[in-house]
């Protein structure tokens, strides 16, 4: 059968394409269509791999390049087979069909974002190549946009620039099983207008005893797992068909902050919390995820220790006993506290031992974690009369007190058994006691280690304090102050 020339089929096209364009789309669904496949194309042509049929793309890219620049009568010598496009194109419900082995003729219509689907059935699974040239001379291949679906609306592959000795042009090569896919054309260039009016031609054809094997599907080999900080897990995939081609995988996480994963699938757990860790395939970018939970790492109690062996208290006092428990930063810290016998003294959860009755008592501190223990002993007495000085108000914060006696004083006597005070909880603060030896041993001075609470009450209780000569110098006395705030 005659061919039609390609300029009058090209004149054709551009007359309908103009005529489909303002009758049938708008302009701006037109641009959206080719600039979501702009973006597509552009995210995936990278990932195209043209070596393996090297030989047969620049057998084929030489073929194109002199047919851009043939003449109609050159062309139809050739005897070869042609496919013209014929608008309107512009998706796949108008797709114009094509043949294997054919060349495709077609435009950049005065629309830069010209669109062109064309239909291809396969009836033998392989590798489908498609090869490609744009402008009179195939001087604008490098602008030249291919791209490759099937009837699912599944990107498969995008073209990329081949060069070949002596020449250039788009390529792209799939396996394909037997189905029909579509074609679709375009420009890629930032100068919008550059490449109207300018001719392409393509031909799909398929490479013989192709032997490429597509991914399918890929599953972890692993369900959703729990880890602690600090652990470590390999998980591995399975891609099928178990003899897919290219069975490269790269590893991810959606949240680095939980848990890492490097590229032979090894997890290693970072935070509390949870995140996915994704399989991606590099043929078809198929996925497949898990989800891993990380929690604290424990860390088990080794030992508890209070703060003081022993203690004195008077019935009705109380005092609060500190704990301290090893390593400090074990997981479990939580402890419980036991009376031996609370006839005589009772202790809170808090560890605030109260004075019951005379007698001797052992206060233990329990730990949850481990059952680990540690003692105090608890000796209580009566309380001793003791006369009520009048109280001081509006106290500063590291007041010293000065006792003057009219004796010199045994030094032995000075001691916080016999003159202390005592904070609202009734514990004993640590103090500086001070002997004045310039005023012949009688003045005594307290002062804190550190600054009194503002606001807060406490109580100086003196007793037993002796003369050299070994007289007692008073009788008990005790006084109340008060911090200004």
């Amino acid at each position: 059968m005659r061919l039609k020339t390609f300029l009058s089929a090209l004149t054709f096209v551009m007359a309908i394409s103009v005529f489909w364009q303002a009758s049938v789309f708008g302009e701006s669904h037109l641009n959206e269509s080719y600039l979501n496949l702009v973006e597509s194309y552009d995210e995936h042509k990278s990932e195209q791999s043209l070596t393996e049929n090297k030989a047969s793309l620049e057998n084929t890219t030489q073929v194109l390049h002199e047919l851009s620049s043939s003449s109609d009568k050159e062309k139809s010598q050739l005897g070869v087979c042609e496919n013209y496009e014929i608008e309107p194109n512009n998706d796949r419900n108008l797709a114009d069909r094509v043949s294997l082995d054919c060349y495709v003729y077609g435009l950049i219509t005065d629309n830069y974002y010209d669109l062109d689907y064309y239909e291809l059935t396969i009836t033998q699974a392989g590798e489908l190549n498609i090869v490609g040239v744009l402008g009179s001379y195939a001087n604008y291949s490098e602008y030249l946009g291919i791209l490759l679906y099937d009837t699912d609306e599944n990107f498969l592959a995008g073209s990329s620039l081949f060069v070949g000795p002596d020449s250039e042009a788009q390529a792209l090569s799939q396996y394909v099983t037997p189905g029909t896919y579509y074609i679709v054309v375009l420009q890629t260039s930032e100068y919008k207008y550059l490449l109207v009016d300018e001719p392409y031609i393509i031909q799909p054809y398929m490479t013989a005893g192709s032997t490429n094997v597509p991914v399918s599907y890929v599953v972890i080999n692993e369900d959703n797992t729990d880890l602690k900080v600090g652990e470590t897990k390999n998980v591995t995939a399975s891609i099928e068909p178990s003899n897919a081609t290219n069975k490269d995988v790269t590893w991810s996480s959606s949240n680095r902050s939980v848990a890492t994963v490097d590229n032979q699938g090894m997890i290693t757990a970072v935070g509390s919390g949870t995140t996915n860790i994704i399989v991606t395939t590099a043929d078809g970018q198929k996925t497949d995820s898990i989800i891993v939970t990380v929690s604290e790492r424990n860390i088990p109690v080794e030992s508890i220790s209070v703060g003081e062996s022993e203690i004195e208290l008077t019935i009705g006092s109380s005092k609060t006993v500190s704990t301290t428990i090893a390593p400090n930063n074990a997981t479990n810290q939580t402890i419980s506290w036991v009376s031996n016998n609370p006839s005589i003294a009772t202790v809170d959860q808090g560890g605030k031992i109260s004075a019951v009755s005379e007698g001797r008592t052992t206060i233990t501190a329990i730990t949850a974690d481990g059952g680990k223990h540690a003692s105090v002993s608890v000796n209580v007495s009566k309380e001793d009369d003791f006369e009520q000085w009048e109280p001081n108000f509006d106290v500063e914060v590291n007041k010293t007190w000065q006792v003057e006696y009219n004796l010199s004083l045994d030094i032995s006597t000075i001691i916080q058994k016999n003159i202390y005070i005592t904070d609202e909880e009734g514990n004993i603060l640590p103090m500086l006691y001070i002997i004045d030896r310039t005023k012949n041993n009688s003045i005594v001075q307290l002062a804190p280690v550190k600054d009194y609470e503002q606001g807060n009450t406490y109580t100086m209780w003196i007793k037993d304090i002796k003369a050299e000569n070994g007289s007692i110098l008073n009788e008990n006395v005790k006084m109340e102050f008060t911090i200004k705030n």
